[in-house]
């Protein structure tokens, strides 16, 4: 069963081609989906759990070390609907860029809309719908996303400097761990 499961990976990710994947990234599950992955720059170390669906069309840079929970959601493009000539919406897509800064941890379920950028080291709450900017070294929740406190910005700073990152093996001898 486990060749099977390597052989429809293979079969999945063979004809995806990212903007830039860097070492270690942990993101080849069957059940994410990836539009337009050829808009998709994913960092160092991350991991993008299961269930994922994420929109390229405007662009999504993902920073190192970031990790994605299960079922999140990252969309990039709407349709316009400020339209005069059609009701509720017209066939224009309008595209903005994610960005998701370094150390970001975005819990299950999270939903994240064109054209916003995450902070580094923010952490965004499970089930969250992040319609606005997030600043670094905060912690947001609810729908929409506003800040509930923020991280101990000299201690965040020092565990960065010194790249203490869960999924880099080097951070962390045993990954198993965490992901178990």
């Amino acid at each position: 069963m486990r060749l099977v499961k390597r052989i429809r990976t293979w079969i999945k990710f063979r004809k995806l081609h990212f903007a830039s994947v860097g070492r270690g990234a942990d993101f080849r599950h069957l059940s994410t989906r990836f539009i337009r992955a050829g808009n998709i720059c994913i960092g160092d170390f991350c991991k993008i759990g299961e269930d994922g669906y994420l929109d390229g069309s405007g662009g999504i840079d993902i920073g190192h070390c970031t990790i994605i929970g299960p079922k999140v959601t990252i969309i990039t493009s709407n349709h316009q609907y400020d339209s005069n000539e059609l009701l509720p919406f017209d066939n224009v897509m309008l595209s903005r860029p994610v960005s998701i800064a370094p150390f970001c941890w975005l819990g299950r379920g999270v939903m994240v809309m064109p054209g916003v950028s995450l902070g580094e080291a923010c952490v965004v709450a499970a089930g969250s719908v992040v319609t606005r900017d997030v600043p670094a070294f905060s912690i947001v929740g609810g729908n929409p996303a506003r800040v509930i406190k923020t991280r101990d910005e000299e201690k965040t700073r020092r565990l960065m400097a010194e790249g203490r990152c869960v999924s880099d093996p080097a951070a962390n001898p045993d990954p198993r761990k965490i992901w178990r």
